[in-house]
């Protein structure tokens, strides 16, 4: 694991360590842009895209479980949706 979250902090030397360490262990966090979110969970099985006042909202959701929403291009909010 510290491996690979060094490995990838060393192909991607903006991204912090929380972060990485998040993609390694395959979570999305408050913070994290789409390609994060994507190398973290893979390909969403859903989304949405909607435009609100403050701009741009995206909703990506996994098998029905898990709920990622971007805001201005980075994630906003994770919901663990129990369906």
């Amino acid at each position: 694991r510290e491996k690979q979250i060094a490995d990838l902090r060393r192909s991607h030397p903006t991204w912090n360590l929380r972060t990485a360490t998040a993609i390694v262990d395959g979570r999305a966090v408050v913070g994290m842009r789409p390609e994060m979110v994507r190398l973290a969970l893979g390909a969403p099985d859903w989304t949405q895209t909607s435009e609100t006042k403050t701009g741009t909202t995206e909703v990506w959701e996994y098998g029905g479980k898990l709920r990622v929403t971007f805001e201005r291009g980075a994630v906003s909010e994770v919901v663990l949706t129990h369906r």
